[in-house]
């Protein structure tokens, strides 16, 4: 829809509700896939049973981002409606909508570094995880999956951050008068950002959905010389998996 908008925009470029409308359309578009960014890390590391690796728990992690970026949504809804009624309003709004952004945009850059974390510990610590598709083709290795989501990342933030850039200049900058930065710093990195997963969609990876859960705790012999009871029997303690 926010597309769709840039041709009467070109028609009237002094026209401050055509431009509001513009913006709130082409700024909310990508909400609601940056919420499935947040879940599919979580399922990424629920599926590699490597969630012990994560900053936040996966059973957190979604819900955290989730809400911070239904927050971050409504934040730019209500600044871009503002903004849309046009007149006196109309700076008002659009300084809303950018607070919106820069929350939005300062919670997703702290979600892939704690995404890039993730993998890097991994390839520390589970050297039998990150090595687990080595016998498959590049395609159906997870490790292309990852990259796959850090290259979408990428240009999530690419976008945001010319979001921000072009709301705090405001109706008359260069960025929101030369289209051509639309297409390159907007358009591009969000069809990036979406089109990598047509290729390698996520679920293509778990044909047989996720497996069990490692267990927490896992039995080993407490000692060598306590190994067995008097009644001939081991002993056991628990301890971290």
């Amino acid at each position: 829809m926010g597309v769709y908008t840039i041709w009467p925009l070109r028609s009237n470029p002094d026209s401050i509700t055509l431009y509001a409308i513009y913006n709130f359309f082409a700024t909310l578009s990508p909400c609601g896939f940056i919420a499935a960014e947040y879940v599919l890390l979580g399922w990424l590391a629920r599926w590699l049973n490597a969630d012990c690796h994560l900053l936040i728990p996966p059973s957190k992690i979604t819900l955290v981002f989730v809400l911070s970026d239904v927050s971050t949504f409504l934040t730019q809804a209500a600044g871009g409606g503002i903004s849309a009624s046009g007149g006196s309003n109309a700076s008002m709004g659009a300084k809303i909508v950018l607070v919106g952004l820069i929350l939005q945009l300062v919670l997703f850059v702290f979600f892939t570094l704690v995404f890039a974390r993730f993998i890097h510990r991994v390839y520390n610590y589970e050297p039998s995880i990150w090595s687990r598709d080595r016998n498959e083709k590049w395609y159906n290795n997870w490790r292309t999956l990852a990259l796959i989501m850090f290259i979408s990342q990428i240009g999530v933030i690419v976008r945001s951050v010319y979001r921000c850039i072009e709301l705090s200049e405001g109706h008359a900058g260069p960025f929101t008068r030369t289209e051509i930065y639309l297409f390159v710093l907007d358009l591009a990195p969000l069809l990036v950002a979406i089109g990598v997963y047509i290729p390698f969609w996520p679920g293509r990876f778990t044909p047989n959905g996720l497996p069990e859960r490692r267990p927490d705790f896992e039995e080993v012999p407490f000692g060598f010389s306590d190994a067995i009871g008097v009644d001939g029997s081991p002993v056991f303690m628990r301890t971290k998996a």
